[in-house]
């Protein structure tokens, strides 16, 4: 059964909210995003379809904390791997386009998801990961629905 999200797709979201976020809200949404991305791998669980489309956000009024959810859950599997882990962070960066989301914020969203423990090998897996996706997929901006001459930089986690 599918019930109705009360939320906003994080692309449209992004959309008609970014500009008028101060950095230090932009921090803290992107800090809160990884706590929900981390929360979702604590339970074992992965979701191969982890793009920005597909989380639904809801903000309080003055858009300092955030309730997440997924849809399109039919792919959702138990997982501890680490690799499963680094291919949905790895979706989640790559759909995560540098109009809204620059290589700072991924650096915050990456802290914040590991807690300031040592990030290399998930860091690697997920570099391997955004690799094969560009190779695969359609540009990602494609799904946010604007009209952007931003390229995709080389290495989406490193200036």
């Amino acid at each position: 059964m599918t019930k109705k999200l009360h939320a906003d797709c994080l692309n449209d979201f992004c959309n008609l909210n970014w500009q008028n976020l101060s950095n230090r809200k932009k921090h803290n949404f992107v800090t809160q995003m990884a706590l929900f991305a981390k929360k979702i791998h604590h339970h074992d669980i992965s979701l191969p379809d982890l793009y920005t489309h597909h989380i639904f956000l809801n903000p309080d009024g003055q858009m300092k904390n955030f309730q997440f959810a997924v849809i399109d859950l039919h792919r959702m599997t138990r997982s501890r791997s680490l690799k499963e882990k680094a291919h949905n962070l790895a979706a989640l960066l790559f759909t995560m386009i540098p109009q809204f989301f620059p290589n700072e914020l991924k650096e915050e969203f990456l802290k914040a998801y590991s807690d300031d423990q040592p990030v290399a090998k998930i860091r690697n897996l997920i570099e391997r990961q955004i690799n094969k996706l560009k190779n695969r997929r359609a540009d990602p901006l494609k799904t946010w629905r604007i009209n952007s001459n931003a390229e995709l930089p080389g290495n989406l986690l490193r200036a």
